[in-house]
C-alpha cells in the first residue's frame, strides 16, 4: 500500500516538474522516458525483443516511429509474448 502511494507521489512530482520545462526540454524528457520504457520492453517482452532485433533498433536513439503500431489484433495474437509479467496470462 505504501509503495503504491510513494510511486504515485513520485509520478506526481515528475509531472509537476515537467510542467515547468520548455517545449524542447519537455520533448527531450518524453523521449528519455520512452527510451527507458523501450529498454524495459526489450529486456522483458519476447515480442518487443524480436522487434528490436529484426529492425536493428538502437535503444539509445530510438523513437516511437521505429516501432510498429500495436493493433488490438496484434495484441490479442501475441499477448503472452508482449506482457512483461509472466503471472499475467
Amino acid at each position: 500500500m505504501l509503495s503504491g502511494f510513494l510511486a504515485g507521489a513520485g509520478a506526481l512530482g515528475e509531472s509537476l516538474a515537467a510542467r515547468r520545462l520548455t517545449n524542447r526540454d519537455f520533448r527531450d524528457w518524453q523521449l528519455k522516458k520512452f527510451r527507458r520504457l523501450a529498454r524495459h520492453a526489450a529486456q522483458h517482452s519476447a515480442y518487443y525483443a524480436d522487434i528490436v532485433r529484426e529492425r536493428s533498433i538502437n535503444l539509445d536513439t530510438c523513437t516511437p516511429e521505429d516501432f510498429p503500431v500495436l493493433t488490438k489484433t496484434l495484441l490479442m495474437q501475441n499477448f503472452d509474448r508482449i506482457v512483461t509479467d509472466p503471472a499475467i496470462t
